[in-house]
């Protein structure tokens, strides 16, 4: 019976194979089936056998029956090639040849260890042989000490390797050379037992060696003493591998070792030794207890990454659940992507089994309050940063460039931002919320290749390694505060970088070595190529909340169903979505109901609500009637801007067009094959395949002309080679985005997925657009055959907005018609009208006029004349104010409705200013200035002004500068600021109205944005081109844009609108016009004017909606103090203090003051308004106008010798007294007494006494000449008399007195010594 008991376990792909060789016929019969089976061993113990399944990734035990499977390990293999049972010590060995290592676990999986990883490059067995650079068999103790190489010579690939417990002789096969060789336990002794052809897996039992044969597909053996009696045990086997001969003999009962009682006393795994000695090993990630009688968890230690261990790139760590995450580069697209294991090596996932371009993941960060996993994709001529929920599909790009290059990523919970490093053309250190947005340049000089990015989370600074420029650094993470950590040639490649406590660890590539900063001691050397490093410790990632800054997705993913993103300064989480849309909770993701597929089948008609995954017969094609008659279409599609369809016709060899009604139709082009059709009616192209030969794919206009071979070079692929690629409209950066598909039909793109028929799958599918990631099976098994799909979405409310005058709601199938606050609705259930009992009216400007015009053309005056060149205005219904801005002159000024109080607000350096916006919420003028390239606010009195906006800005991969503004409108309800820009690059931009969040919201087909106003009663902006000559609508986000008026407007300076209406001037026409604001229609002409008119507004109060109609001034909030500027923020519930231009803020408490920034040669007032020059302090005269610089601990002031001092302390000189003009401050200079022989003019100037009736106006007033007093002298000598004075009033002595001719006589007499020549 024992001998009968011989079971021969082959191991052949996709079966283990058992064959009892000694029964006559042999037995054999599967016993267990898998997808790659290459190695098995038994345990007697238990009568269990085990073996790897390379393609599973696992490891797997069962009875010898099939029985009893279950998985041993289900992580952390690569391709295990040989494994080995201890059936005294209860542990098992294997290799993996991807791995490069030997571990060790016990038999239940239990505890697990890498057992040797040095030099080893492929081993194939597990006593063991190396086969590569270096082919070698080596032995070693059980515990993985005292390794020695056995047999070196005269082997080339070792294969098949087999103990021989008898002889105590090793037995070795190499299929190369073509041997079955054996020697002794140390490697001598060695002789040669036969030749042969290719062996494999190998076995020995009693005096029989058992072989593989790869290339013959047979079970063979031979006499093991000399290569006789062979003989063939089984034929025409199908990739025969691993093979044992499973019988008690070959595990003697009995056997007992140092590990064989108790498990030998150790806590995990007891490994044991020769001599009856043992080892006692902890699993990975423990380490024995000091009295060896534990295993206790590393609360700390370093996971580095190098191609010569396990991890090979990018390495990061969740550590509350224990995984430590890292990235494949690996060719082998089998091996390339994110992978994950515990610190154990157990429970081995692959994360990112798709979407990884063909430049491999660059780098790799943890979310670990949020569950996100953040990384860099790299394409062949894209990059994407992308987020990941962990232990999820769900998966977004949330940054793609072709130009910028992001490589290392760090991510800050606490601080809520993300950080990456870019390789690209101009090296930089970018910023960005945790959601992709509000990106920021922190660093972008003396960059060289900025890699090994982290964030200190204990003094929140930004850490980083140059391996160019051999050199680590730091900085704030507002890009402040750089320095220079470490520099010099010591550090030749510094790699990646981690931070535990006051201590910097890094890893250097060309030293392989891992350093640790403070003190520069080598942790570890002797590492080949490491790349990056991280810390696995529990203090490194704090979870508790306050920690973490309160972080909202700490808690249930903040109610997220897909993605949770923490925004700075936002109390809530902001969801997101991979897949579908983010309704109308704010939290959930899906589609909405009227979101669907529709596709067809041979003999039906489906449609798909996307959103339920469910499917209903919306027509049958025998019930049909035939609408047009054509040959053999195969394509179709529609022109929703023309209303015709495109089809291709198999038959006519072409492709045609026809309108909807089965009129006007047309062949566009002839073709060869033509198949598949889409059409883009926005740019007027339409794409066509070609099965003919060479098949192909072109491009022409709607019209047929303009005809490009679009792509070329494509093949009819294989059966399972059939793939989908993309590339751009151009044809260019082609990419496959899946492949392995079993046959696709239709596709069809909606949103960030794809969506496809496939008929051997009788399925429809959906995956990711960008990447192929989250393949969701829709629908399978169908009845028939599916072909073409689209994706439909019967959301009038954005396809075609003009259904409802004001505010649109979808619903399933229909949509519904509100109207804003203040409105009502008309009879026709669409229209809004306003019912104030105000009527509107236009006001506009034409340079030199503010004028006045009702809304039907009829009434025109005049609101203002005698201006220079007004070429924009603003009113404010509040305070009943009109606000303009005359360029001509360099002012804004503003006036009340009544023509009173009219003032300048700002006198200079406005001279690009072009237009302005009124916030009548929080009280604050706008305008911009094209000469600054700038955005400006101040208060509505024109105190605190800034500048808000200038520069350049980066968003979505792309920077923007604002260059050419022109026009500025605000929405206070929301918070934003709106402006065009019509420099080289023309866009429409947005910021909140503080300047923050500042994006390019439309930045196609764009040429000269002239004009742009708000409708603030369903939220859209409107803009017109005066170059394209359109006029355009969309939503607040640049999104769903559409054309009210197109190529029809001359010239468009301005626009305003109320109701339906849509109001503009033209510089071309010098007209006002109106029409519908939707749709162009009843376009009327409501006046023409001799000069251009430039800006223009419709006067109504709900142009400027307040009270209940409106949401309250964030500015009024008790807990919001500021001293300046109170700006509001996007979103419109908080503000946002701000200091204007020559201000900085100072903290006070909890508040920030703004006080004047003064130089060191400036002296600041009391009241933190004003600097005036240090020097004019305590100079005797108010310049501070509080007095601040003239307090009364000023020293006395004494002016030098020969000057006159002022009263007030202030000097001037001598001459200057009494000479009519003020040069003291307090005037004192003019009240002082003349001297003797000097006349006191009336008005206070002294000239000498013989200058008295010369007949020359000394004095200025005429006083030095009094008629009645000269006139005798004018007549003795014939001197024309001066004119008469203006005044009778005569200073003599320093006082003003109105003395009698008769005694100014007496003072002149006699009259000629005071006379001075006429000539």
């Amino acid at each position: 019976p024992g001998y009968h008991a011989a079971v021969l376990l082959l191991a052949k792909r996709s079966q283990i194979i058992a064959n009892r060789v000694n029964i006559r016929p042999p037995l054999m019969s599967p016993v267990i089936t898998g997808l790659s089976i290459v190695t098995v061993d038994f345990d007697s113990v238990t009568s269990k056998i085990y073996w790897a399944d390379t393609k599973e990734k696992k490891i797997w035990s069962a009875y010898q029956n099939g029985t009893g499977k279950q998985a041993v390990f289900s992580s952390g293999l690569m391709v295990t090639e040989s494994i080995a049972v201890d059936w005294v010590g209860r542990n098992l060995y294997w290799t993996d040849s991807v791995m490069e290592n030997i571990e060790v676990s016990t038999l239940d999986g239990r505890y697990r260890k890498v057992l040797m990883s040095r030099n080893i490059t492929n081993p194939l067995h597990s006593s063991y042989m190396d086969v590569m650079l270096n082919p070698r068999i080596e032995q070693a103790s059980m515990d993985g000490t005292m390794r020695k190489v056995i047999v070196s010579t005269k082997i080339y690939w070792p294969n098949g390797l087999a103990l021989d417990y008898t002889t105590q002789r090793v037995y070795f096969a190499d299929a190369y050379l073509r041997y079955i060789d054996y020697c002794d336990y140390n490697g001598n002794n060695r002789y040669q037992v036969m030749v042969l052809q290719h062996p494999y897996g190998m076995t020995i039992f009693e005096d029989t060696i058992y072989w593989s044969e790869h290339y013959t597909s047979k079970v063979m053996s031979t006499n093991k003493f000399h290569g006789g009696n062979i003989t063939t045990h089984m034929n025409n086997v199908y990739q025969p591998m691993g093979i044992v001969m499973a019988h008690p003999i070959k595990q003697p009962t009995g056997t007992t070792n140092a590990c064989s009682s108790n498990n030998g006393g150790c806590p995990h795994l007891c490994l044991p030794k020769p001599d009856n000695k043992k080892t006692c090993a902890c699993t990975t990630g423990f380490h024995p207890s000091p009295d060896g009688s534990s295993c206790q968890e590393y609360e700390s230690f370093a996971v580095v990454s190098t191609p010569s261990y396990v991890i090979h790139d990018k390495v990061d760590a969740h550590i509350k659940s224990g995984y430590v995450y890292w990235t494949e580069n690996s060719t082998y697209s089998t091996y390339k992507g994110i992978f994950k294991a515990r610190t154990d090596g157990g429970h081995y996932t692959r994360v990112l089994p798709s979407g990884v371009g063909v430049r491999g993941i660059q780098g790799l960060a943890v979310d670990w309050i949020a569950n996100n996993l953040y990384f860099t994709n790299a394409h062949k001529t894209e990059t994407y940063l992308e987020v990941m929920a962990i232990n999820t599909t769900f998966r977004m790009i949330l940054i793609k460039s072709s130009e910028d290059q992001p490589r290392d990523v760090a991510v800050s919970p606490k601080l809520r931002y993300l950080f990456w490093t870019d390789a690209g053309q101009t090296p930089k250190i970018e910023r960005a919320l945790l959601d992709g947005t509000n990106r920021t340049v922190l660093a972008s000089e003396s960059l060289a290749s900025p890699r090994g990015l982290t964030v200190d989370y204990s003094n929140n600074f930004l850490y980083w390694t140059d391996d160019v420029l051999d050199m680590i650094s730091r900085m704030a993470i507002d890009g402040t505060e750089r320095q220079i950590i470490r520099y010099g040639s010591r550090y030749p490649s510094p790699m990646g970088l981690a931070i535990l406590g006051n201590y910097i660890l890094w890893v250097d590539k060309r030293l392989g070595k891992l350093f640790q900063a403070s003190k520069d001691p080598v942790i570890r050397d002797n590492l080949d190529e490491l790349m990056d490093v991280t810390i696995f410790d529990a203090h490194v990632q704090p979870t508790s909340a306050n920690l973490v800054g309160f972080n909202p997705c700490h808690e249930d993913n903040g109610r997220c169903q897909q993605l949770c993103f923490a925004i700075p300064d936002k109390q809530g989480p902001k969801c997101a979505c991979a897949h579908g849309t983010l309704l109308g909770n704010g939290v959930s993701c899906g589609y909405e109901p009227d979101e669907f597929l529709v596709f067809s089948t041979a003999l039906s008609l489906f449609t798909f609500i996307i959103s339920f995954f469910s499917f209903v017969t919306l027509f049958n094609f025998k019930s049909s009637k035939c609408c047009l008659d054509l040959d053999n279409p195969e394509g179709l599609a529609f022109d929703w801007i023309n209303k015709r369809l495109y089809f291709t016709d198999n038959f006519k060899r072409n492709v045609q067009s026809i309108g909807v009604d089965g009129g006007n139709r047309s062949i566009i082009a002839p073709a060869n094959w033509p198949k598949g059709i889409v059409v883009d009616p926005c740019y007027g192209y339409l794409y066509w395949t070609d099965w003919g030969s060479p098949a192909k794919i072109e491009r022409a206009t709607l019209g047929g002309s303009f005809r490009t071979l679009f792509s070329y070079k494509l093949k009819i692929r294989r059966e399972t080679d059939y793939a989908i690629e993309r590339s751009t409209l151009t044809g260019e950066n082609r990419e496959v985005i899946m492949q392995g598909l079993s046959y696709p039909f239709g596709i069809t793109v909606y949103k960030q997925d794809i969506f496809w028929t496939d008929w051997t799958e009788r399925g429809v599918f959906r995956a990711s657009k960008n990447d192929g990631s989250g393949f969701t099976v829709l629908a399978q098994n169908l009845e028939y055959l599916p072909k073409d799909i689209h994706v439909h979405d019967l959301d009038e409310c954005v396809s075609t907005p003009a259904v409802c005058s004001q505010i649109c709601e979808n619903s399933f199938g229909s949509y519904h018609c509100k109207c804003a606050p203040g409105y009502i609705r008309e009879p026709d259930g669409r229209t809004c009208r306003q019912n104030s009992g105000i009527n509107p009216y236009l006001l506009y400007t034409n340079r030199y006029y503010i004028r006045n015009l009702t809304t039907d053309g009829l009434q025109l005056s005049i609101v203002l004349q005698g201006l220079t060149n007004v070429v924009a205005l603003e009113f404010d219904h509040y305070e009943k104010r009109l606000y303009w801005l005359d360029v001509g002159a360099g002012k804004i000024e503003r006036m009340r409705f009544d023509g009173s109080d009219r003032e300048t607000l700002v006198s200079n350096d406005i001279g690009g200013a072009e237009g302005l916006a009124l916030d009548w919420v929080g009280r604050k003028l706008y305008w911009v200035d094209r000469y600054y390239s700038s955005v400006h606010v101040m208060e509505l009195d024109g105190r605190y002004q800034k500048k808000l906006l200038s520069g350049h800005f980066t968003d979505r991969n792309h920077t923007y500068v604002i260059t050419r503004p022109r026009a500025v409108a605000v929405n206070p309800k929301y918070g934003w600021l709106y402006w065009t820009d019509w420099g080289d690059a023309a866009y429409i931009g947005r910021a909140g109205m503080d300047g923050t969040n500042i994006s390019a919201i439309i930045t196609t087909k764009l040429e000269w944005p002239n004009a742009l106003t708000i409708d603030y009663t369903n939220n859209k902006i409107f803009f017109a081109d005066s170059h394209l000559n359109f006029l355009d609508f969309a939503d607040m986000d640049g999104q769903n844009r559409h054309r009210a008026i197109a190529g029809s407007l001359p010239h468009v300076f301005a626009v305003s609108l109320f109701e339906d209406w849509v109001y503009w001037t033209d510089w071309n026409t010098h007209t006002v016009e109106k029409a519908h604001k939707y749709t162009g229609e009843e376009r009327t002409v409501m006046g023409n004017n001799t000069h251009r008119p430039y800006d223009i507004h419709v006067y109504h109060p709900y142009r400027q909606p307040r009270s209940k109609y409106m949401t309250a001034n964030p500015c009024s909030s008790h807990d919001l103090t500021c001293s300046h500027l109170c700006l509001i923020a996007p979103g419109g519930q908080r503000a946002t203090c701000e200091c204007p231009d020559h201000f900085i803020g100072v903290a006070v408490g909890f508040k920030i003051q703004c006080v004047a920034d003064c130089s060191s040669t400036q002296f600041r007032c009391g009241d933190n308004e004003k600097c005036v020059p240090i020097w004019w302090k305590c100079d005797g005269q108010s310049d501070c106008g509080d007095g601040s610089d003239e307090p009364q601990t000023c020293p006395p002031r004494y002016c030098s010798a020969g000057l006159f001092q002022c009263q007030d302390g202030n000097c001037t000189y001598p001459g200057f007294l009494c000479d009519g003009h003020q040069n003291c401050p307090d005037g004192s200079d003019e009240d002082a007494t003349c001297k003797p022989g000097e006349f006191t003019c009336a008005n206070g100037r002294c000239v000498p006494s013989m200058y008295v009736c010369d007949a020359q106006d000394d004095c200025g007033d005429g006083s030095d000449e009094p008629y009645e007093v000269c006139s005798e002298c004018y007549f003795a000598q014939s001197i024309p008399p001066p004119p008469l004075p203006s005044a009778s009033n005569y200073c003599l002595s320093g006082s003003v007195s109105t003395h009698p001719p008769s005694l100014f006589l007496t003072l002149l007499s006699p009259c000629r010594l005071y006379f001075r020549s006429y000539y």
